[in-house]
């Protein structure tokens, strides 16, 4: 339980970008190029965002 909470914590104070693709690639199951094209960034990008979060 307390891990989850943790989980919550960190995910919330990650820089808007960086959470989103985070989001987008771990929970809602979407690959970089599609990532890229929803938030119309490089795919290059989008991995740089959730290697850094």
């Amino acid at each position: 339980f307390d891990t989850n909470i943790d989980l919550e914590y960190s995910i919330a104070k990650l820089p808007e970008k960086q959470k989103t693709v985070f989001l987008l690639y771990e929970l809602e199951g979407y690959k970089h190029k599609e990532i890229s094209e929803i938030l119309g960034i490089s795919e290059g990008t989008s991995k740089t965002h959730l290697h850094t979060a």
